[in-house]
């Protein structure tokens, strides 16, 4: 059911017949609902599914994390940051041929944009944790000691399978930590970190910081 915000003469969000309206940003935006489709899908059909199913775990339970670490792209394009992530991995994360792609997760990134990036970062596991250390260069121009780390953490064994965090420690301390408990014992991680200005949208791009199962 389609509904109109502030009357008639208002937006329209919902579905409206085959179409559906969605609000991205300050736009409205329609798609045509699918419809049956007794063919078999081509072979180029069944590849894009499986791009798009590899990236489900990975995008659907982060979507409020992605809002704010692709904000500076998502803004500028008038998109939402959950497409942003979804447009980048798509091309360039996920790699071979269908039946057999996967996802690259030294490839993926999970933030994106102009502010200086994370530089030398080294994540140790240990027992109570991730611990994350980085240099202090980085473009003056581009960044600032009181930018803030992002974390973000996907565990390939959970139903929400993603951990973050938008305020981490500043630049300038070279250091940050994500605890991890006896709960996590077994189970494989990737890890990632990025840097954002506390005063802006601005964001850095994302660095992977490694693969890690939990064993210690």
């Amino acid at each position: 059911m389609g509904i109109f915000k502030n009357g008639p003469l208002g937006k329209i969000t919902g579905k409206v017949g085959n179409n559906d309206f969605y609000e991205v940003g300050s736009q409205t935006r329609v798609r045509a609902l699918p419809g049956k489709n007794t063919k078999p899908r081509s072979e180029r059909q069944v590849a894009q599914n499986n791009k798009m199913k590899l990236l489900e775990g990975l995008c659907a339970n982060a979507q409020d994390f992605f809002k704010v670490s692709f904000a500076e792209g998502a803004t500028r394009k008038e998109d939402s940051g959950y497409n942003m992530c979804k447009s980048y991995n798509l091309i360039h994360a996920i790699k071979g041929e269908s039946p057999n792609q996967y996802l690259d997760w030294g490839e993926v990134i999970i933030a994106d944009g102009s502010r200086a990036m994370p530089e030398k970062v080294i994540v140790e596991m240990k027992p109570d944790g991730f611990h994350f250390s980085w240099s202090e260069d980085y473009d003056l121009n581009n960044g600032s000691i009181y930018d803030r780390a992002m974390i973000f953490i996907y565990c390939h064994h959970e139903t929400t399978r993603t951990a973050f965090n938008f305020s981490g420690a500043m630049r300038k301390e070279l250091k940050d930590f994500h605890p991890l408990t006896s709960y996590h014992k077994g189970k494989k991680f990737e890890v990632y970190i990025a840097f954002k200005d506390v005063r802006s949208n601005e964001v850095s791009r994302s660095v992977y910081g490694g693969s890690f199962t939990f064993d210690l």
